[in-house]
């Protein structure tokens, strides 16, 4: 299964996509807005920071980690950069990060 885009991801309201309808009750009802720190959280411990949600992923633990995979996002995820990677640009081709 997929996931919601990634894009503009930053700044947006958690579980409020409008192309996206499977989100979980928990998420749509939550109160959280994606930042630097609401992201972290998530990628750590998804079912601490929204309890109930339907994400099947455990978390990464290692802060590093995290930090690496946030920064590659980020850089991914910015106006433009879905662009630049369907072109073969800097991303090697990853546009589905951003897509």
């Amino acid at each position: 299964m997929t996931g919601p885009s990634l894009a503009d991801v930053w700044n947006r309201k958690a579980g409020s996509l409008a192309g996206f309808s499977r989100y979980s009750p928990a998420l749509k009802s939550a109160n959280i807005v994606w930042n630097d720190k609401t992201l972290d959280d998530w990628i750590n411990d998804p079912q601490h920071v929204v309890p109930g949600n339907q994400m099947t992923f455990a978390g990464i633990k290692d802060t590093r980690q995290r930090a690496d995979l946030l920064a590659s996002l980020k850089d991914a995820t910015q106006k433009g950069a879905a662009q630049t990677a369907q072109q073969g640009g800097p991303m090697g081709g990853m546009g589905a990060w951003a897509a």
